[in-house]
């Protein structure tokens, strides 16, 4: 029984607004931002979005044997395209079975959306079956996370959820309520927030240049947020004539028959790549905030690329940070290498 008698009675009655239940709000919603498919297992407290996925047939609901495996499909998704991986489970014990994804999701700075089932709204707080502070549980490993107490609340909060994903590439979370699923929702789905992503200042790209023209020993690091630009990262190394070291995250993004290409670094990469490393005098570090301890160069001068600027510095040390679309970024610096000459000693 719902809590909300009232507002569901006002949001069937307003003249000329269609409304929709929340769980079909939600899906519209997901479907405006891009979202093909929610990674799941299913469980009574989200029996109400499984009703409003079988109601349409654009976005896929890809059931999986336990909800770890869901969480890292989502993931793997989101680090694979670039847009934003979702997963769904039961309250209490489904909840807890995602962390491990989404711990994964922000160790490698991935925008994923974990939606739970709750306890109905009258029992929350109470000693409810499986009703845990799911808000309390996931803030070490989200960047945002909110239960949903009233139907037209659902719209405000899944965009403030989705647009912090997206824009800080981090975890978030959604608790929905098992009551509030099959409410009208006075609200319509909202499309994304449009952000114009610019290309860096010129004299940032010029101060950059002129640390790469005058390199010996030049280092390109890639991360996993770099992949989509890896024609770009092999061109550069190309004009460079530098090596290329990978985080675990970006292995394949560059190919194993690339001649500059040394593998990763740490105890599963080269064992040779540590020490090349060390001897740089500049690093480009694109996409990427792993940088293992004992193996930084002490005196490289460092460039560090990314498309937010939160990830700048965040880790790895710098010297000029760039911000912007990292392929045209990694392009625009490749165009101003024209007359670069590498060190043959280093080659």
């Amino acid at each position: 029984m719902s809590i909300f008698p009232e507002v569901a009675k006002g949001n069937q009655l307003q003249e000329g607004i269609e409304t929709q239940k929340v769980a079909d709000v939600i899906i519209n919603q997901l479907k405006l931002w891009g979202v093909k498919r929610i990674y799941g297992v299913i469980g009574d407290a989200i029996f109400g979005l499984m009703e409003g996925l079988s109601r349409q047939n654009d976005l896929e609901w890809i059931g999986v044997k336990h909800e770890s495996v869901a969480a890292m499909m989502a993931s793997a998704e989101a680090k694979l395209t670039g847009r934003i991986g979702v997963c769904a489970a039961q309250m209490g014990p489904g909840l807890t079975n995602l962390m491990t994804g989404l711990g994964d999701a922000y160790l490698d700075r991935v925008p994923v959306l974990a939606i739970s089932g709750q306890a109905p709204t009258p029992k929350i707080g109470t000693a409810y079956k499986q009703y845990i502070d799911q808000q309390g549980l996931v803030q070490a490993i989200t960047g945002f996370s909110r239960i949903v107490v009233h139907p037209n609340a659902v719209v405000d909060t899944l965009t403030q959820a989705m647009f912090t994903a997206m824009e800080q590439a981090i975890p978030v979370h959604l608790s929905i309520p098992s009551d509030l699923w099959t409410l009208p929702c006075g609200t319509q789905p909202r499309e994304p927030i449009r952000i114009i992503n610019q290309i860096a200042g010129q004299s940032q790209l010029q101060q950059a240049a002129n640390l790469m023209l005058k390199a010996k020993r030049p280092l390109i690091l890639a991360g996993n947020r770099a992949n989509h630009a890896c024609d770009a990262i092999r061109k550069l190394a190309d004009r460079w004539g530098c090596g290329i070291v990978v985080s675990y995250g970006a292995k394949g993004i560059i190919p194993d028959s690339h001649p500059y290409l040394l593998g990763g670094l740490g105890e599963g990469g080269n064992p040779f790549a540590s020490d090349l490393c060390k001897q740089a005098d500049v690093v480009l570090a694109i996409g990427t905030s792993w940088w293992p301890e004992y193996h930084v160069p002490k005196n490289a001068q460092v460039i560090h690329i990314e498309e937010r600027i939160s990830a700048i510095g965040e880790v790895i040390p710098s010297q000029v940070g760039i911000v912007g679309n990292i392929a045209e970024i990694i392009q625009a610096l490749t165009e101003g290498m024209t007359d670069y000459r590498s060190n043959p000693a280093a080659n």
